[in-house]
């Protein structure tokens, strides 16, 4: 049996909103509930984003369970407001001066316009590729993941979400046959801290498996290393249509480097709807005899009734007999 690093996540929502410190609340503000189409129900997990006049983002927050959002401006000016719904094309819904310390009360609906991938060519879809129709249809499905993402990344900081995970820590004897140490630890608190992922800094340098002293280290992916720039400046894209009603997004590194563990992987999306639920990839650049064993990673993604996103689980799986 092949041994498991898993931290799994029970997370505790709440209808919290993202409240601003109380040295901001002479700040300009935009508050408001967004709902459905036709005012029928209020939606979870969407993200609004405060843009200036150029498109360069301001601020960015994410609606409650109960469709509430709060959004503190860095500063007065033109301010375009955005809603960015999963599967939905944008909706904007303000746009115009925001003065020094005004409070904009904003009711809204979400956009009921479906987001459409682009037609099939004769090329299959991909981000590395020459065929404009293929780096399209990959740029629309890595979008609706950032989405996604950056509605779990708002909503897992909102004030008063806390969760329960496990982590274990497995050490291989100097034989690499034998288990020197296994320790399983149960965690509480901040949701973020379920999450020890490098900083991009140190991924970009070491790569994903590095020793330290007598150990080594085998690190995973999280959402801020999902959202950042350089995990789309870094990887070859390309799509492949499922049966079963399932969209997958495979990645591999643009270029291999020498002495450089990587990874390849596959994002997993609903095909109607165009939502992620999973992220698996494996450890490329092991020594030979680890790289038969299968060590990678997962996250599984799912949404809560009242539309939060969340991560349900995290794990590393790592090379041994």
């Amino acid at each position: 049996m092949r041994p498991t690093s898993r931290r799994r996540v029970a997370v505790a929502l709440g209808a919290a909103l993202l409240c601003a410190a109380a040295s901001e609340l002479s700040a300009q503000r935009v508050t408001g509930l967004i709902s459905l189409p036709g005012g029928s129900q209020n939606i979870g997990g969407l993200v609004v984003v405060a843009q200036d006049r150029d498109g360069t983002d301001l601020a960015r927050a994410v609606t409650g369970e109960d469709g509430r959002y709060a959004i503190t401006l860095p500063r007065a000016g033109v301010v375009k407001l955005i809603v960015r719904r999963v599967g939905f094309d944008d909706a904007v819904i303000l746009d115009r001066e925001i003065v020094a310390g005004e409070v904009v009360a904003l009711d809204a609906p979400a956009s009921a316009s479906h987001r459409l991938l682009p037609a099939l060519g004769a090329t299959p879809p991909a981000s590395c590729g020459s065929d404009a129709v293929g780096r399209e249809y990959v740029a629309v499905l890595l979008d609706e993941a950032r989405k996604a993402l950056l509605a779990m990344q708002l909503g897992l900081s909102r004030p008063g979400v806390t969760g329960r995970w496990a982590a274990t820590d497995y050490r291989i004897a100097a034989n690499g046959r034998d288990t020197a140490r296994y320790n399983l630890t149960r965690r509480s608190g901040a949701l973020l801290a379920a999450f020890g992922s490098p900083v991009l800094a140190e991924l970009q340098r070491s790569g994903f498996v590095v020793s330290a002293a007598q150990d080594r280290i085998f690190r995973g992916l999280d959402v801020p290393a999902l959202l950042s720039p350089w995990f789309v400046e870094s990887y070859c894209f390309s799509a492949v249509e499922v049966v079963g009603g399932t969209l997958s997004l495979r990645f591999e590194p643009r270029t291999r480097k020498r002495d450089y563990v990587d990874i390849v992987g596959t994002i997993t999306f609903v095909r109607a709807t165009m939502a992620p639920t999973a992220i698996e990839y494996r450890y490329v650049g092991l020594p030979a005899d680890e790289d038969k064993h299968g060590a990678g990673g997962q996250l599984n993604f799912a949404r809560t009734e009242g539309g939060s996103w969340l991560v349900t689980e995290w794990f590393i799986r790592f090379p041994c007999e």
